[in-house]
C-alpha cells in the first residue's frame, strides 16, 4: 500500500477520454479554487475556455492540481447530465468513475478518493496497479504525445476560438515538464517516453516512467524516494529490464504446442487433436532461460474426459476454433505464463483451441455442396440455353448459328444437341465444342 500522490493523475486523464474528445472544449469553474494552497497549479483561470487536451497537458506537464479539478468537474456534469452540480458531487461521481476505470483495469489494489493526488489516508495504490494505468495511458496515442512532451506553449483553446470573438475567454500557457527523465539535463534518459511524477511528503519523490527500446517499452514505478534518487533508479531498473531481459515467441498462431487425445471418436478420423493458439504468444523472459520452459495444458470439463488411469482425453467432436482449455509454461518452477495472468511481463494470457483435421465427414459434406452448386450452375445454363434456343432464326433463314454458353453436364449437352438437329434437320453436321469457358454449338449451312 502506497500513496500516489500526483501520479493519479494518469488515471484522471483515462477516465476525462472515456467521455471527452481531445478537441472538445471545456469551461473552468470555481473548482479551481477547491484545491489546498500548497498544491502543483497550471493556472487556470474562472471562465476560461480550453481544450481537453490542453487540460490534460495541465495535468500532466505542469502537474495541476487545479487541471485535474476542471477534468474532474466537466467529466462528472457530463455523466450525470446535470451543469448545476456542485464540486463536491462532482468529486463523488468523477471518484466513483476513476475506482471504476481501475478496476477495469485490474488495478484491485487501489482507491482513489480525488482526481490529483493529493494526500488523503484513503488514497492508495500499489506499484503493480500503477504499471496497469501507465501501460493503458501509453497505449492511448493523444496521452503518449502529451507524456513525451518536454514543455507546452500556446493558447488553451489551440486556435478554436476565433481571436476576434472577445465573449470566450481563453489565455496563453508556458509549461516546462517536472519529468527530468525527459528534459535536457542531467537526469536524462535517451530511451524516456513519460508518463508522470509526483510528491508529496507521504508519498516522497515519486514517478511512473516509461522508456522505449528497439520497439520494447518498459514501465518503471519509483515510491518514496528522494531526489535524484528517483531519476537513478527509474534508469537502473530500465538498464536492467533491456540488458537481462529478452522477449521472446512463446509460439505462433496456429502452430500445434500439443497434441491431445480424443474419444468417443470415428478411428478414421485420427487419434488426436492439435491443441494451437490463436494468436502469437510472446513472453519477456530472463536472458537464456527459455530452452528451460516447460508447458502444462489442463482442459476444459466441457470437453475433458479422465479414465481410471487418470489420462485426460478430450471427447469428440470438437469445431476447429474451439476453447478447450489454457497453458501454463514453467521455468524452474515459476510460472512465467498462465491464463487469467495478463498484468506483467511474467504472466501472459492465452487462449487455446482445437484445430480438427480433415476427416471423413467433413470431406463427405464438403463434396454434398459443391454437387449442390454444380446441380444449381447446371439448372441456370440450361435455362440460359433455352432461352437462347427460343430465340434462333428460322430454318430457311440460316447460314449458321453460333451459340455459346458456360459449362454443361451430359444430359443438358445432349439436349441441346436434339434440340438444334431437331430444327435444323436437312442442314449439315452441328458440332459441339469444349471451349475454355464454355461450349460452342456451330449449326452449319447445306
Amino acid at each position: 500500500k502506497m500513496y500516489p500522490a500526483s501520479m493519479t493523475k494518469m488515471l484522471t486523464a483515462l477516465v476525462a477520454l472515456d467521455y471527452f474528445k481531445p478537441e472538445d472544449l471545456i469551461v473552468v469553474g470555481s473548482e479551481i479554487n477547491e484545491v489546498s494552497l500548497d498544491s502543483s497549479k497550471a493556472g487556470h483561470e474562472l471562465g476560461e475556455t480550453l481544450t481537453v487536451e490542453n487540460a490534460i497537458r495541465g495535468l500532466i506537464i505542469p502537474s495541476g492540481n487545479d487541471s485535474a479539478n476542471v477534468v474532474a468537474a466537466a467529466v462528472a456534469k457530463k455523466a450525470e447530465n446535470d451543469e448545476n452540480m456542485t464540486f463536491g458531487k462532482c468529486e463523488v461521481v468523477f471518484t466513483d468513475l476513476m475506482n471504476k476505470k481501475a478496476e477495469e483495469l485490474g488495478a484491485t489494489n487501489s482507491h482513489f478518493a480525488n482526481a490529483h493526488g493529493y494526500h488523503s489516508d484513503d488514497h492508495y495504490t500499489c506499484a503493480h496497479d500503477l504499471a496497469l494505468i501507465g501501460r493503458a495511458f501509453m497505449e492511448n496515442k493523444t496521452l503518449a504525445e502529451i507524456a513525451k512532451e518536454k514543455s507546452y506553449s500556446g493558447n488553451g483553446a489551440e486556435g478554436l476560438v476565433k481571436a476576434e470573438d472577445t465573449s470566450v475567454k481563453t489565455q496563453d500557457y508556458n509549461w516546462r515538464s517536472h519529468n527530468l527523465l525527459i528534459t535536457d539535463g542531467e537526469y536524462n534518459y535517451p530511451y524516456a517516453i513519460g508518463i508522470k511524477t509526483g510528491f508529496t511528503d507521504e508519498a516522497g519523490d515519486c514517478v511512473t516512467a516509461a522508456a522505449e527500446k528497439d520497439g520494447e517499452e518498459l514501465i518503471a514505478v519509483i515510491f518514496k524516494s528522494e531526489d535524484p534518487n528517483r531519476w537513478l533508479d527509474a534508469k537502473n531498473l530500465f538498464e536492467y529490464g533491456y540488458n537481462q531481459y529478452e522477449k521472446i515467441t512463446v509460439a505462433k498462431a496456429e502452430e500445434a504446442i500439443a497434441d491431445a487425445p480424443l474419444t468417443k471418436h470415428k478411428k478414421s478420423e485420427g487419434n488426436t487433436v492439435p491443441v494451437v493458439f490463436r494468436k502469437e504468444v510472446t513472453a519477456i523472459l530472463p536472458k537464456d532461460t527459455a530452452k528451460d520452459m516447460k508447458l502444462t495444458v489442463s482442459y476444459n470439463d466441457t470437453y475433458a474426459v479422465t479414465d481410471k488411469e487418470g489420462n485426460v482425453s478430450l471427447k469428440a467432436p470438437i469445431e476447429k476454433g474451439a476453447e478447450i482449455g489454457t497453458a501454463t509454461y514453467e521455468v524452474k518452477g515459476k510460472t512465467v505464463l498462465e491464463a487469467e495472468k495478463q498484468d506483467s511481463v511474467w504472466a501472459i494470457s492465452s487462449l487455446l483451441s482445437a484445430k480438427q483435421p480433415e476427416v471423413a465427414g467433413a470431406v463427405a459434406r464438403a463434396k454434398e455442396d459443391a454437387r449442390l452448386q454444380k446441380e444449381r450452375a447446371n439448372a441456370l445454363q440450361a435455362e440460359l440455353l433455352k432461352v437462347q434456343m427460343n430465340a434462333l432464326p428460322s430454318p430457311e433463314k440460316v447460314r449458321h448459328v453460333l451459340l455459346f454458353v458456360g459449362e454443361l453436364d451430359a444430359i443438358a449437352l445432349r439436349n441441346a444437341v436434339n434440340t438444334l438437329t431437331g430444327k435444323y434437320s436437312g442442314y449439315c453436321g452441328i458440332f459441339a465444342g469444349d471451349d475454355t469457358n464454355g461450349y460452342r454449338f456451330i449449326v452449319g449451312s447445306a
